[in-house]
């Protein structure tokens, strides 16, 4: 279970992320809307759990890194498990660089959650939008 602290960075960070993945820019969830978020996007629950939103430490805290909010981003499910299947975990900024060149080529979400992703990331008025 979150600390208090980080479950208040992680909701603050979303906020300033509008609602999207630290990483790979697609829309998250909170614990408080996850049904809303699945009919929004046409989701199955399972689908959904990967875009959930996980407090992101930028500098982890085995390497001296805390829960202030200048170190916490928030990120989808997805995107932090994967990076931290590394032996090292890459840096934020390169993981975010290979991330968001995955993305560009559909080469990262599982294919039954891309193709339903790629759809609502890619319109125009679900840009920037709030879940």
């Amino acid at each position: 279970m979150c600390s208090k602290t980080i479950q208040k960075n992680r909701k603050q960070s979303a906020e300033i992320q509008s609602n999207r993945c630290f990483y790979c820019n697609f829309p998250i969830w909170h614990q408080t809307n996850k049904q809303q978020f699945i009919q929004r996007y046409n989701l199955t629950p399972k689908q959904a759990k990967w875009l959930q939103c996980t407090a992101e430490h930028l500098t982890a805290r085995c390497d001296g890194g805390d829960n202030r909010q200048e170190n916490i981003v928030a990120a989808c499910r997805y995107c932090n498990q994967k990076r931290h299947q590394y032996t090292a975990p890459p840096a934020p900024d390169a993981y975010r660089s290979l991330v968001t060149k995955r993305v560009s080529k559909n080469k990262w979400f599982p294919n039954s959650l891309a193709e339903r992703l790629t759809f609502s990331h890619n319109s125009p008025h679900n840009k920037n939008v709030s879940n």
